[in-house]
């Protein structure tokens, strides 16, 4: 009570006054608002800090793709890359085998027929007469004559088909006239024994060259046989090494058939035995082909031009001596048996590719057994499309059936023959040019590579080339 009082004496008589009429008036505005007025919004106050943020949505739908959008410029070609390490050589009837299964993948370019040529002599005709052999390495030598110069030539292939272009040719003998109907087989130390005619002093040579292409001019030439009629002559090697050689005597009025059997593997010893297998008033033994049966006893195919006939001669022991050795005519229908080639079957009989000189025809001769002395042998009439079948080379294929190949007279051209059985009896076999080009296909000789593909060493006679072609590879 006192406080108020006092508080009251304090306040001056015109600020009561005034603070009276405040309270009337605010007393009046509650009367007749029934709530106070909101006053005028202050300042707006500084953003506080920012939250942590909250956890992430559901992803949306995947909308619709859009339109593709216009193809770019195409860039600058790069640089050509090195090119990479050569791969492993492959299997050529694999390969083939694929490109006819999907050709749209593998190229069958390397699978067709093809023909190169290994020698062309520059000005001289060579390449007659060539005998082909697989070497060591898988690819083909080639023996020949270069009837220019006269001398005995060697060409190894530096790849299986003789395709590079590179070959290593060489000359291996240039005494006398000599080279002419050479044979060749690879020796036991992987180098070619080589056997052929001296025309000049009518001697039957043999040279076994120190390396495998015969290239270093250093070979020996050795005299076999004397009196040796310029006709074919045929080389085995025996398991011993050493050479078994068919070939034609030379007398004015009749050819005998004989067979020299070297004592060591060059001939080199001038005492190898020499026998005559066939002999009389007829002229035989020429187009002679030899080789040693399963018993290791040599088989050979020749023609008696006398009585037109092909003739099969089965030796009982590897020197051919006098006495056992069988002699048969195995086709004598007609003029038949020239252009003989031997090969021994699966089963161990020979089979015998020919030309049936009166119709023109190719014909084989497969034995019943391993003489062909049963009078029963399997001839058949291979291919009679015009004038065909001479200058024959036979070869006995993987599968067993001969491959043959042969020169088409009409057309001048390389044919290769594949059987479909072993006795090629069904009139129904693949025959094909190989070398369409126009006189070639002369003095064909063929040989198996390694891959199972066949090679025929042959003259370019328009070029005087030897060239090298193979068949169609069908694959396997």
């Amino acid at each position: 009570m006192g406080a108020a009082v006092a508080l009251l004496l304090l306040t001056p008589v015109g600020g009561l006054a005034l603070s009276s009429a405040k309270h009337a008036v605010g007393a009046g505005h509650h009367i007749s608002a029934g709530k106070p007025k909101r006053g005028p919004r202050g300042p707006r106050g500084r953003r506080g800090p920012r939250g942590f943020p909250g956890p992430r949505g559901l992803r949306g739908l995947q909308g619709a793709a859009g339109a593709r959008g216009l193809q770019g410029i195409q860039g600058v070609k790069g640089l050509k890359g090195d090119t990479g390490a050569a791969g492993p050589t492959g299997d050529l009837e694999i390969y083939c085998a694929l490109a006819q299964a999907k050709p749209f993948v593998y190229s069958n370019v390397p699978c067709r027929a093809q023909s190169y040529t290994v020698d062309t002599g520059g000005a001289n005709d060579v390449g007659s007469m060539p005998s082909v052999e697989i070497g060591t390495d898988g690819s083909p030598v080639i023996s020949y004559y270069d009837s220019t110069t006269a001398n005995l030539e060697v060409a190894r292939c530096n790849d299986p088909l003789c395709a590079s272009g590179d070959e290593t040719l060489s000359t291996v003998d240039i005494t006398n006239d000599v080279g002419s109907y050479s044979s060749l087989a690879i020796g036991a130390d992987g180098n070619p024994v080589i056997s052929y005619v001296d025309a000049t002093a009518h001697q039957l040579k043999l040279v076994h060259c120190n390396d495998p292409a015969c290239a270093g001019d250093d070979e020996t030439a050795n005299a076999v046989a004397g009196f040796v009629s310029s006709s074919e002559t045929s080389l085995a090697i025996d398991a011993d090494g050493n050479p078994l050689i068919s070939y034609r005597t030379y007398f004015l009025d009749s050819g005998d058939l004989r067979l020299a059997h070297c004592n060591d593997p060059a001939c080199a010893g001038g005492d190898d035995p020499s026998q005559t297998i066939d002999a009389g008033a007829a002229v035989v033994g020429s187009h002679t082909s030899l080789a040693l049966g399963l018993d290791g006893n040599p088989v050979i195919s020749y023609y008696d031009a006398t009585n037109g006939d092909l003739k099969v001669a089965h030796c009982n022991d590897l020197a051919c001596a006098p006495g056992g050795d069988t002699v048969t005519a195995v086709d004598s229908a007609g003029s038949v048996g020239a252009f003989t080639s031997l090969a021994i079957g699966a089963d161990g009989n020979p089979v015998i590719s020919y030309a049936d000189v009166g119709n023109t025809n190719l014909k084989v001769a497969r034995c019943n057994d391993p003489a062909c002395v049963g009078g029963n042998e399997t001839l058949s009439t291979v291919d009679d499309t015009g004038n065909v079948g001479s200058d024959t080379s036979i070869v006995i294929g993987h599968d067993g059936n001969p491959i043959v190949s042969y020169l088409d007279n009409g057309g001048g051209h390389l044919k290769v023959a594949r059987c479909n059985d072993p006795a090629c009896a069904g009139h129904n076999e693949a025959l094909g040019v190989v070398d369409p080009a126009p006189n070639v296909g002369h003095d064909t000789s063929i040989a198996l590579g390694l891959e199972g593909i066949a090679v025929v060493a042959h003259r370019d006679a328009t070029n005087g080339d030897l060239k090298v072609g193979h068949p169609p590879v069908t694959g396997s």
